[in-house]
């Protein structure tokens, strides 16, 4: 009788010790990207990092665009040296260097598929992010550990890039949040005209599982139109816990899952960013129906969620650390996510919904904060 009285609280007392230490790791994110910004003078990028840009660039100088595959490598990635993650980062870069100067890719230019798809030198274990690697992860989600070594590594850390759903090859498109596409956009703190104690910079995402998922955390429901109308994602909620009209979330490639922060190296939608739409804890969202798996991981859109009971916890932009209850203010769900023209031009209007929405922006003249 004793041992049943005395559990809920082990158990309470358990994860308020994992709760902590995934608010200590979030924050670290948040100190490396302050160090990277200290180093470059710009944030790291939902996608196209800095030193692939300028390598590109000097390699490529003619070229105006890249082809829309060229390395889509993750805001994480950047981070690396920043987090005590150096031998990895440098890994990386040299596989980088490889891809764009050598054409090691598959298309014109070389592109990440040479780095994300394949192993090197004929063992998965030399390849950089299908390694173990540590604090990557929330320690309250039971995905964080779930893939072994030599299978794509998961993250709980998504970087926000505000009002945005956009296929990934829209990327040129502008993005409200502090997160945008490297090649056409680059953001400093001084960008960030909202104030960085308003804006939201990092969110943990619940990391979807290597099964068929009918989950509210990690899984996607589909058919929700293909300008993602956040209302018809709260739809696919039901009453015991699980969505309608989900996706199966398999393997892909022999390496890892395609969906939620399966692969921590990798900028397509739900692996690494997060929109800032939808309160946290509701459902992840699909442009497509169940029987069309393709690209959903590209397509998709991910939101801020977690396993710790009523919220989740953050990063603002100043690094301070906060844990969002899912009870925060959302507004107009019932509106399409609106597709913003191609960069430079920014989205200035004050965002669509609610407190949430405003804190997902980064310059869109709201005051408003928790």
């Amino acid at each position: 009788m004793l041992i049943a009285l005395l559990l809920p609280a082990v158990q309470a007392a358990r994860e308020a010790a994992r709760r902590m230490q995934c608010s200590d790791q979030i924050r670290q994110f948040a100190i490396a990207i302050h160090n990277h910004h200290d180093t470059f003078n710009v944030l790291p990028s939902a996608c196209r990092q800095k030193f692939v840009c300028d390598l590109f660039r000097g390699t490529h100088p003619t070229i105006e665009r890249p082809q829309k595959e060229v390395m889509q490598l993750s805001y994480i990635v950047s981070l690396l040296p920043f987090i005590e993650k150096t031998a990895i980062g440098e890994g990386v870069q040299e596989e980088v260097r490889d891809c764009i100067i050598n054409n090691t890719g598959d298309i014109r230019w070389g592109t990440t598929k040479h780095i994300f798809y394949g192993n090197v030198d004929g063992n998965n274990l030399n390849n950089a992010f299908m390694r173990k690697t540590s604090g990557l992860a929330c320690p309250s989600d039971p995905e964080g550990t779930s893939a072994p070594d030599g299978q794509y590594q998961p993250t709980s850390y998504h970087c926000c890039v505000g009002e945005f759903c956009a296929s990934w090859d829209e990327m040129g498109k502008g993005m409200a949040g502090i997160f945008t596409d490297g090649w056409w956009e680059e953001v400093s703190f001084a960008s960030i005209t909202d104030g960085t104690s308003n804006t939201l910079m990092l969110s943990e995402v619940a990391i979807s599982p290597l099964s068929e998922n009918k989950r509210v955390k990690g899984g996607i429901p589909g058919n929700c139109n293909n300008r993602i109308r956040p209302a018809t994602c709260m739809g696919k909620r039901q009453a015991d816990g699980t969505i309608s009209d989900h996706m199966t979330t398999g393997h892909w490639n022999g390496g890892g899952s395609v969906f939620v922060g399966r692969f921590w190296g990798a900028s397509w939608n739900v692996h690494t960013t997060f929109a800032a739409v939808m309160p946290p804890n509701a459902p992840n969202c699909a442009p497509h129906s169940p029987g069309q798996q393709n690209n959903i991981h590209r397509e998709s859109m991910a939101t801020a969620s977690s396993y710790h009971p009523g919220g989740v916890n953050v990063v603002f932009a100043d690094a301070s650390g906060r844990f969002v209850a899912d009870s925060v203010q959302v507004e107009n769900m019932d509106k399409p996510i609106p597709l913003n023209e191609r960069v430079p031009s920014k989205k200035t209007d004050p965002s669509l919904y609610g407190v949430w929405g405003a804190l997902g922006t980064r310059a869109s003249g709201e005051s408003k904060t928790l």
